[in-house]
């Protein structure tokens, strides 16, 4: 569909709708992986490839670095025991670097969960990172400095756009393409990961 598409026809009325879908399936999608990843872990095959840990075969896989892998296959441990956090990123509410942020803090006291995620919905992320960092103690700060400037850049404008925005009126119609993607994104999440798979599923093995 990508191939195909033309951003450049694309009414400009109707851009602002498909760019806010795409990326709730991007959020949904960075779920699927944040949620699978300790199963990933597990699986092993990461040494049966080569790999010294889990962290090197995952950041060689996605094309990230080993410290974001870290920061992920944490997340995806951590979230296994915060069943409010797991809910809101299920829901596409938290971007993958949200939950990070979140999870650490909130496996060290889970009964700030809903705050942290209220937080974060209402601040920019610079300001919940910073408001966190205190509940997360020493911890592994240096597994998250090789961020770019860039992705923190973009994270910030993600959160600020949500922070009491009035919506314009937009026109009668549908996006060209934005329904039916939407669906399939929310359709392969939801057998990508079922509900109530994550929490505990790990143990099982």
């Amino acid at each position: 569909m990508l191939r195909s598409s033309m951003p450049a026809r694309i009414d400009t009325h109707q851009v602002d709708a498909l760019y806010e879908q795409f990326d709730r399936i991007e959020r949904l999608a960075a779920t699927s992986k944040t949620l699978l990843a300790r199963r990933v872990n597990e699986s092993r095959e990461w040494a049966r490839r080569g790999y010294a840990t889990a962290a090197e075969y995952a950041a060689a896989k996605c094309g990230t670095s080993v410290g974001a892998a870290k920061d992920e296959l944490a997340a995806s441990e951590q979230i296994a025991s915060l069943p409010i956090v797991e809910d809101e990123m299920r829901k596409g509410s938290l971007s993958q670097q949200q939950a990070t942020v979140i999870a650490g803090a909130a496996a060290k006291d889970p009964k700030a969960q809903r705050r942290l995620v209220a937080k974060a919905k209402k601040a920019s992320f610079q300001r919940v990172e910073g408001r966190v960092q205190p509940h997360q103690g020493g911890g592994r700060q240096g597994s998250r400095s090789d961020q770019s400037a860039a992705t923190r850049s973009a994270l910030h404008a993600d959160l600020h756009r949500q922070r009491g925005r009035v919506e314009p009126p937009r026109p009668a119609g549908r996006s060209p393409m934005g329904p039916r993607v939407e669906s399939r994104a929310e359709a392969a999440h939801r057998r990508a990961v079922p509900e109530g798979s994550g929490r505990g599923a790990a143990r099982d093995v």
